[in-house]
């Protein structure tokens, strides 16, 4: 027996400055908890990427709603927010007024943050993304107005490992992680910076889903802004979105640590009819030209 039940609205702010709540989500309430009877992660198992079985994991096990209060986060000092990355960003945006992003590689919510100024000062919405479970820990205490999620992204529902660097020499070193290369994940060009794969620490088994399903769970249908900043999976976290079912207006990708390198990254956007806006040497910025 199937019931329906409402979860959640998302608190959103207007361009006009006004605020609304999207359509509540709706999601299939089951007689038993998801996982007694259908593993989701099972590889025999074929399902959707927006499967009601899916997003109710989601929202059981990996979501957090936005406080439906306004609380005040502490900024960002100033030498934590490299200009060449944030200034762009508001002029291509246009970034007075509301609207929505997606962050994956959220860190804690505050370091390197490509997304708080647009929160904190220009009323935006958002979902942030980190894999890392001890980044997570600290940025569900950042006092962020977003969603939050503590999953990979990857073109299907699966468990993979996932390490983290705890060296402290360089302040950005902290915050990066990798999924345990193998066969299918590349590992990220670290050597130029110092950095050995040999040295980084098991966090555990980590859950990846579709950008997709986040967005049902959410009920979430387009997207202003999506800053992926993963540590050099960036390309193949692009792989796995279809980018021609969504609406993704811009993009901010970094691609320095990218085995893959840049071009890979532009062929495959371009393919999706995004253009390449401006490129500090550490981040390319993208717009969608065309559907």
């Amino acid at each position: 027996m199937i019931s329906v039940i409402t979860i959640l609205g998302l608190h959103q702010s207007n361009y006009d400055g006004s605020t609304h709540l999207e359509e509540p989500i709706r999601v299939p309430e089951f007689a038993s908890p998801v996982g007694d009877e259908i593993d989701i992660f099972d590889v025999n198992t074929f399902m959707s990427a927006t499967d009601m079985l899916v997003v109710k994991y989601l929202y059981q096990h990996r979501l957090y709603p936005p406080p439906w209060e306004d609380i005040t986060v502490d900024r960002i000092p100033p030498s934590h927010l490299p200009a060449t990355a944030i200034d762009p960003m508001f002029k291509l945006l246009n970034a007075s007024g509301g609207g929505f992003f997606i962050e994956c590689g959220a860190n804690d919510g505050k370091f390197y943050s490509r997304t708080l100024q647009l929160e904190k000062d220009f009323g935006w919405g958002g979902l942030l993304i980190e894999a890392s479970p001890s980044l997570f820990g600290k940025l569900r205490k950042s006092r962020r107005s977003a969603w939050m999620a503590n999953v990979c992204l990857s073109g299907k529902i699966e468990k993979v490992e996932f390490k983290m660097n705890f060296n402290t020499s360089k302040d950005w070193m902290p915050g990066t992680g990798l999924i345990n290369p193998g066969s299918k994940y590349k590992a990220p060009n670290y050597k130029p910076y110092g950095l050995d794969i040999n040295g980084f620490t098991s966090e555990g088994i980590i859950d990846c889903f579709p950008l997709q399903s986040l967005l049902a769970a959410i009920n979430r249908k387009s997207v202003d802004l999506f800053a992926l900043d993963v540590q050099g999976h960036e390309f193949q976290v692009l792989q796995g979105i279809p980018f021609d079912q969504m609406d993704i207006k811009f993009l901010i990708v970094e691609y320095s640590l990218t085995p893959e390198g840049k071009n890979s990254i532009l062929d495959l956007m371009r393919k999706y009819g995004y253009k390449t806006v401006h490129d500090n040497g550490e981040d390319v910025y993208l717009k969608k030209i065309r559907k």
